[in-house]
């Protein structure tokens, strides 16, 4: 082979080669096939040629081509590449973002929905983001401006404190004399009472002898009061008078109304324990149905006093119970077992329930 051609094909390989390689800068893939957009914004906040383009966080192609516009009011022109085996939807939007901590920028494709796509060498719509830098930057402006704030009042605070005090000196000076004149009056009043003074402190000094010399006495006291606090520590009569007064509380609380007045719990229908004698009831009336017509009436007259609980009925029930003397079946009912009262006022409930064999 000659010498020229193969100078001429090495020239051609370097030639290809560079080619690839500013490609490659230029952040577009040497060997795949890609579709070009191009976006427009009013400004593009130090973004790149070769600077990525994302979709979802995957890099899909990369920024070719950067231009302002002669008339820098229409913004600057982004040409960037795209894998041609990604379709972007017409309403898929191009943000810049930054690419890491440390400020490069990118631009993310927000994918739209839209059935129709972007044609090659067609413009995609643009969105703006703003990033941490910028969030940063915005915090410290108000930062700034709420300190500016601060500082204007404190000034004028200050302003304020100083005039009252120009205003008013001739008062505090009033103040201040009228405060040593007190002060020397109680200088004067103590150098008087200085002897009623020693002799207070000399009483104090002579019954603090005394209790030394009677230190003794003193701590036998002591000991007696610490043996009466234990005896009373190991009867527990401390927790036994709470619960007392406990019992005594819950007692009083009982029978209160709402405006705090003492009144009766009467135990009945629709009173104290309605829940069971509302069942008494129940089963009373059910007995009464198929009594007959001399133990109905009884049993009507015990229906009547669980309903009223007036103890007027109770003794009107008595009476036709106590003449009820030819039935087969008898029946004792009622609140009426007091043996566990030393007074007989308060009786447990009974029922008993007998036949004739």
């Amino acid at each position: 082979m000659k010498k020229e051609l193969k100078v001429g094909l090495f020239a051609v390989l370097v030639l290809v080669v560079g080619w690839g390689v500013v490609r490659y800068l230029k952040g577009s893939s040497i060997f795949s096939k890609t579709n070009t957009y191009y976006a427009y914004y009013e400004q593009v906040s130090g973004l790149q040629p070769a600077s990525y383009v994302v979709l979802y966080g995957v890099k899909v192609g990369s920024v070719t081509n950067i231009t302002l516009d002669e008339d820098p009011s229409k913004g600057v022109e982004v040409e960037f590449t795209v894998d041609k085996r990604y379709k972007i939807p017409v309403d898929s939007k191009a943000k810049i973002f930054s690419d890491g901590i440390m400020g490069g920028k990118a631009i993310d494709i927000e994918y739209g929905r839209s059935a129709e796509y972007i044609s090659d060498e067609g413009t995609i719509q643009t969105a703006t983001s703003t990033d941490l830098f910028e969030m940063a930057g915005s915090e410290i402006d108000f930062l700034n401006e709420k300190i500016a704030s601060v500082v204007e009042g404190l000034t004028v605070t200050l302003d304020s404190v100083n005039k009252l005090v120009a205003a008013n000196s001739e008062s505090l000076t009033s103040i201040m004399t009228n405060v040593d004149g007190v002060t020397s009056n109680v200088n004067t009043m103590l150098a008087k009472e200085r002897e009623h003074l020693e002799e207070a402190l000399a009483s104090l000094s002579k019954f603090s002898k005394s209790l030394g010399d009677n230190s003794e006495q003193v701590g036998g006291i002591i000991d007696n009061l610490n043996k009466f606090s234990g005896q009373l520590v190991e009867a527990d009569l401390v927790a036994e008078l709470e619960h007392l007064v406990g019992e005594i509380n819950g007692i009083l609380a009982s029978v209160k109304d709402e405006n705090g007045n003492i009144v009766e719990r009467v135990w009945k229908v629709g009173g104290m324990y309605t829940e069971a004698i509302e069942q008494i009831v129940y089963w009373l009336e059910k007995a009464a149905a198929v009594a007959n017509p001399t133990q109905r009436e009884v049993l009507e007259a015990l229906i009547k006093y669980y309903n009223t609980g007036d103890l007027k009925d109770f003794d009107d029930y008595s009476v036709l119970w106590v003449k009820d003397t030819k039935s087969n079946v008898d029946v004792v009912n009622g609140f009426i077992e007091n043996y566990g009262d030393p007074l007989g006022r308060k009786a447990s409930w009974e029922s008993v329930v007998n036949f004739r064999d």
